[in-house]
C-alpha cells in the first residue's frame, strides 16, 4: 500500500531519498485531541479511513534513537501544521506553545487550505 501524508500529500517515494515514516492519528482520545488542536482541526472533523501523517511533521526532538538508529515517535510528541518541505523557516520543535489561530500567517494559509480539504 502506497503511504500519502494527509496534510502535505507527500509519498513515501517523494522524499527526495529520504526515508520517511508515516504516523496514524492517536486512537487515544486525549492524544488524538492534542494534535487535533495542534493542526487547526476540530474535533468532530469528518476524516477519510485512513489518516497518516509524515515523519516531517514532527521535529527532530519529537523522536527517541534505538541502538542501531531506528527512529521512534515519542508518546508525547505533537505534530506541526507546516514542516521544512513546506516552509524552510518552520521550527523543529515537537511541541507548540502557541495556538494554531496565532501561528504565523504563512501558517494561517496551512491550516485555512486543510481545514478545507
Amino acid at each position: 500500500m502506497v503511504q500519502q501524508c494527509y496534510l502535505c500529500k507527500i509519498y513515501e517515494h517523494q522524499a527526495g531519498g529520504e526515508s520517511l515514516k508515516f504516523h496514524s492519528l492517536p486512537k487515544n482520545p486525549e492524544r488524538r485531541k492534542r494534535w487535533l488542536s495542534a493542526l487547526g482541526f476540530e474535533e468532530n472533523h469528518q476524516f477519510p479511513k485512513r489518516v497518516e501523517l509524515c515523519s516531517k511533521h514532527f521535529g527532530e526532538n519529537a523522536f527517541v534513537y534505538g541502538s542501531e538508529g531506528q527512529k521512534t515517535l515519542k508518546r508525547d510528541a505533537i505534530p506541526l501544521i507546516s514542516h521544512s518541505l513546506l516552509d524552510p523557516a518552520v521550527s523543529t520543535s515537537s511541541e507548540s506553545s502557541v495556538s494554531p489561530e496565532k501561528q504565523e500567517d504563512s501558517d494561517c494559509i496551512y491550516i485555512c487550505h486543510f481545514n478545507h480539504l
